[in-house]
């Protein structure tokens, strides 16, 4: 799929917003040797973070659909590792799980003995025939790991949300999330279902 600049530019401050959160929240933390587990791994975003979780953790988990290629992973880390034998290394600490996010079972399995999860894993697209297939997978998805993470007993869960989530400024200033976000013919079902299900915010942590 082929983004205009202005929803490419989106996805880019998605990624620096996440990395930047992720440096505020470990600092905050009393400890970074918990297992960590991250969905949407292979996607822009998720493949950032991970780069950022393997610099300070000797092994991370992340999901995979049987289908995802993992090469796109490693490109991502090759913009920012030079040297192969680093990248290599570092890329060896993901442990990746395939598992279905929409499968209880499944989620509960891969989430033993995790204690922090990561939730990048959504559909994303900005055309209106997709709208049902985006609030459904995203919602239903983010339902099904919030109820794992209860059964497995995870302490904390970082929900990643979306800039499309918040309000557009009429006046060219800056969008902040106290704007407030409405439907309309220009707003998208990504935007939609994360302003429904999380008030908007373009990050959310709870502590389970």
């Amino acid at each position: 799929m082929y983004l205009s600049i202005g929803k490419y530019l989106y996805c880019i401050d998605d990624c620096l917003s996440i990395a930047f959160y992720h440096i505020i929240y470990l600092s905050s933390s009393k400890s970074i040797v918990e297992m960590i587990l991250v969905t949407g791994g292979t996607g822009l975003l998720g493949s950032h973070l991970l780069l950022s979780l393997v610099k300070e953790h000797s092994e991370v988990i992340a999901l995979k659909r049987p289908s995802s290629d993992l090469d796109e992973v490693r490109r991502v880390f090759s913009y920012y590792i030079s040297g192969e034998d680093e990248l290599d290394k570092l890329f060896e600490r993901i442990r990746w799980v395939d598992a279905d996010i929409l499968n209880l079972a499944d989620m509960e399995q891969a989430l033993e003995g995790v204690e922090q999860v990561y939730h990048c894993a959504a559909i994303v697209s900005f055309q209106p025939r997709d709208r049902q297939k985006i609030i459904r997978f995203n919602t239903d998805s983010t339902a099904c790991l919030v109820s794992a993470c209860l059964a497995a007993g995870v302490k904390k869960l970082l929900h990643v949300s979306s800039t499309s989530a918040i309000g557009r400024s009429s006046e060219g200033t800056p969008a902040t999330e106290s704007m407030i976000w409405s439907h309309s013919k220009t707003s998208t079902a990504y935007g939609s279902v994360r302003r429904w299900r999380f008030g908007g915010v373009s990050k959310r942590a709870w502590k389970l």
